[in-house]
């Protein structure tokens, strides 16, 4: 066979290659087969290696995928196939992950051929500061480029991702919005659909809408069972948002996300139902044991509150006001309040009955008033304006 004939047969293989029909994706796989075992064309090769990676034809087989792609590498320094390999090692696909070997191939894709899709992966690698450090503005620089060149969809949502969370830029509602909805809109995009759904349910850059949310998160665990979706029709069935409150399904939701995949956010709500005895009958053992969990997992700051709270009284744990007044101490202390106001509150709240009554600390009713005088005047607390009637009393 000439050359000539070779490449004619090769463009046939091709044009079968694009088709989703069986037969011609066997035709495809029969002539790539035959140019590559008798003619060693490697352009065949690399649409082999291409079919066994994909699947399509053949039973996807990475081993083979990544047998094919390593040659075409060695052999002919092959660019397509070295942008191959590095998603492999990206994914571990076959082999083992490897981010190094991965950020090595894009980084040679880009600074040599401009690769687009190489440039993208550089970008999430920056992004989530894998193998290289975390660095917003070198992701934001890549994005950028590939959605003002080639109107990347990947890239536009990265993009809406760092104005929702102000990752480098500013954050900003509405840029985040508006990539997120174009990208709903034009390509149904499951991970844009999500955070439109939160910026509905918070009433981020646009109105509060808890139907459009439920909306969003429903179309999300329908078709994909979507982990972070799930969590939100739990919230929207315990808070009784949209839905009429239904607490047996909230718990039912939130136990299964925290069994199948300790998802943290659902053990929040899960150790909050156990503590108050919501649906379920209270069980400070197990709130106890969830609370702990989500300190050592995020340093909590609710979870502390709690465990505090129950120091404080002996609920399931041993009366010990000295653990109480530390915990407590920690959660009042400037900057906390930023982080979580609810935590805030408890251990300022605790901490000046603690003073009030004198327990483990000297009784300091001057201390205690100023502490219960902030929460009147910050939240308006009905308890403290107790306390603070109490002190005023004695005086």
């Amino acid at each position: 066979m000439t050359n000539d004939e070779i490449k004619e047969k090769y463009k046939i293989a091709k044009k079968y290659y694009l088709s989703d029909n069986m037969e011609d994706l066997e035709n495809a796989f029969n002539i790539f087969s035959e140019l590559e075992e008798q003619y060693n064309d490697i352009n065949s090769r690399y649409f082999l290696g291409k079919m066994y990676y994909y699947g399509k034809y053949v039973e996807k087989n990475y081993e083979k995928a990544y047998e094919i792609f390593s040659r075409l590498v060695k052999e002919n320094d092959d660019k397509d196939a070295k942008m191959f390999l590095g998603e492999m090692y990206y994914y571990g696909r076959y082999v083992e992950k490897s981010y190094e070997k991965a950020y090595k191939y894009f980084k040679e894709l880009v600074e040599k051929y401009d690769n687009i899709d190489a440039k993208y992966y550089l970008a999430k690698m920056y992004y989530y500061g894998r193998y290289v450090e975390k660095n917003y503005e070198k992701a934001y620089e890549y994005f950028k480029e590939l959605v003002d060149k080639y109107d990347d969809r990947d890239a536009k949502y990265y993009l809406g991702r760092m104005y929702y969370f102000g990752q480098y830029v500013e954050m900003d509602d509405k840029k985040a919005y508006e990539y997120f909805k174009e990208l709903v809109d034009k390509y149904d995009d499951r991970s844009a659909k999500y955070y439109l759904g939160r910026m509905y349910y918070y009433g981020q850059y646009i109105e509060m809408d808890d139907k459009k949310a439920y909306e969003y998160f429903k179309d999300l665990v329908d078709k994909y069972d979507d982990i972070d979706a799930k969590h939100y029709i739990g919230r929207m069935y315990y808070y009784g948002q949209y839905v009429e409150k239904d607490l047996k399904k909230a718990y039912e939701i939130f136990k299964e996300l925290v069994e199948k995949y300790n998802n943290y956010e659902s053990k929040e709500f899960l150790a909050l139902m156990y503590y108050f005895g919501e649906y379920v009958e209270n069980d400070s053992k197990k709130a106890y044991e969830l609370f702990k969990e989500m300190i050592e997992e995020r340093d909590s700051k609710l979870a502390k509150a709690y465990i505090g709270v129950m120091y404080y009284y002996g609920d399931y744990v041993s009366v010990d006001f000295e653990k109480a007044y530390k915990i407590f101490s920690e959660l009042a202390k400037p900057g906390i309040e930023e982080i979580h106001e609810l935590a805030y509150r408890i251990g300022k709240e605790n901490l000046a009955k603690m003073y009030y009554y004198g327990q483990y600390v000297e009784q300091d009713y001057k201390k205690a008033y100023e502490m219960f005088k902030e929460l009147v005047d910050k939240y308006n607390d009905d308890s403290a304006k107790e306390y603070l009637k109490k002190i005023e009393n004695n005086n």
